[in-house]
């Protein structure tokens, strides 16, 4: 190859180094993709196992307060032949993250709103009567039992002259109360504010029945006059 040929395989040698230099330095930089720039949020903690709503049935049964006479037996208990305020009815319990319960309880023994707490696994329930309820009083003590509570209800009139029981079981039912305690407030009616000076039923005391006991009963008796 004479000199002119040299020249001219050079000159295209560097035409093609000058090509690719210029392609290198046109390629844009990489950049990271968004998703790695972004760290994933982690996933919320998972709620306490017993936070949700709860429900369940009870059936409400005479309970017979086994006393004698002699330490505070009231005739009046022997006389009850559990026809009144007893049946089934139905409890729904709610239970927030903290162990605050609350709820409603309705059948046979009335209506009343359910407030409480859940401490460990031990269930503590008041029940509060709406205006114008005979049951005045009723307690729910229960504690947990596999995936549900299982607990005794214990209800009394005012005077504690009539007392019912009832075993009850609450399984979780998902996030809300099919009835919330607001509407058995509203649906409850209104007590007639004359009511106490006419036709108003008379008193345990004014209609000679005996008062409950104040006093416990002995340890071993089994007697609960009040729930």
């Amino acid at each position: 190859m004479g000199a002119r040929g040299a020249s001219l395989a050079l000159s295209v040698a560097m035409g093609w180094l000058s090509v690719g230099c210029d392609e290198k330095q046109a390629a844009p930089p990489s950049e990271p993709s968004a998703a790695s720039a972004v760290p994933s949020a982690p996933p919320p903690p998972p709620l306490p196992w017993f936070v949700g709503t709860w429900s369940g049935e009870y059936e409400a049964k005479h309970f017979l307060i086994e006393m004698e006479a002699k330490d505070g037996a009231v005739l009046h208990w022997k006389r009850d032949d559990g026809g009144t305020y007893s049946g089934k009815g139905e409890l729904e319990l709610s239970i927030d993250e903290e162990g605050v319960v609350f709820g409603v309880l309705t059948g046979p023994l009335g209506e009343f709103t359910a407030t409480g707490t859940l401490e460990e696994e031990l269930l503590s329930v008041q029940l509060m009567p709406r205006p114008g309820t005979q049951v005045t009083s009723a307690l729910l003590m229960g504690k947990r039992e596999g995936e549900g509570f299982k607990g005794t209800l214990r209800a009394s009139t005012g005077d504690s002259l009539t007392v019912r029981q009832a075993e009850v079981s609450l399984s979780k039912l998902g996030s809300e109360l099919k009835h919330q305690p607001g509407q058995v407030e509203e649906a409850a009616p209104t007590p007639d504010a004359g009511a106490g000076e006419a036709g108003a039923a008379p008193s345990g005391a004014e209609a000679g029945a005996a008062p409950a006991p104040s006093a416990a009963p002995p340890a071993g008796s089994g007697a609960s006059p009040t729930p």
